[in-house]
């Protein structure tokens, strides 16, 4: 059965290979009370190169390493008050305070190119 610690060691193996800033569980793995087969809930902070196919390949690894689904929830993606509610009741499993995290509008626009210059119409 996996748990809380499952849970952790499996992060920690998986998360130093992206840019992620901070991993924490919730739901009832947070608590312990989870059961055997049940998912395991991720709330991460991720670094401003962190892609889509690092989300989908770490989402993979630590599905493959569990043995379970495994749901992946972005900071980037919540509101604040909804942040403020998962963050009271998730566990940290893994922080890297290295990497910079792009959850604020203020980071994914420095970590964005401007965009472009539109062309002028060819006559």
């Amino acid at each position: 059965m996996n748990d809380f610690g499952s849970i952790r060691d499996a992060v920690s193996r998986v998360a130093p290979r992206y840019a992620i800033a901070k991993v924490a569980v919730f739901s009832l793995y947070a608590s312990d009370q989870a059961r055997t087969g049940g998912d395991a809930c991720l709330l991460l902070d991720v670094g401003c190169t962190f892609s889509r196919a690092d989300a989908a390949q770490f989402r993979r690894f630590i599905a493959e390493d569990l043995g379970c689904t495994v749901d992946v929830v972005f900071r980037s993606a919540l509101t604040a008050e909804d942040f403020a509610r998962a963050e009271t009741e998730a566990r940290v499993v893994y922080e890297n305070p290295d990497v910079t995290i792009a959850s604020t509008p203020d980071a994914r626009a420095q970590a964005a190119p401007p965009p472009a210059a539109p062309k002028p119409p060819v006559r």
